[in-house]
């Protein structure tokens, strides 16, 4: 998951630099983009369903933590989108 991570900050460092010249983004640039966020939210949701399941107090914690991750990441790639 947190080889996952490096990917994702990878990612967003890239789509700020495409950003920046928004008028030249192409349609694949912008459905990767789409992509991203959707997984992002998928992973969030599952992520969410395992913590509200978990017994175990620091497998719940991790579980949130990491939903929350994915959370924050899906809104920093949306935010590109405006």
């Amino acid at each position: 998951m947190y080889k996952n991570l490096k990917f994702v900050k990878n990612t967003i460092k890239f789509y700020e630099r495409v950003m920046n010249k928004m008028s030249e983004i192409t349609q694949v640039e912008l459905q990767n983009l789409r992509h991203l966020i959707g997984a992002h939210d998928t992973a969030h949701q599952k992520l969410n369903t395992y913590a509200n399941q978990c017994v175990d107090p620091q497998i719940k914690q991790t579980f949130t933590k990491a939903a929350q991750d994915a959370l924050n990441t899906k809104q920093k790639l949306t935010s590109f989108l405006n």
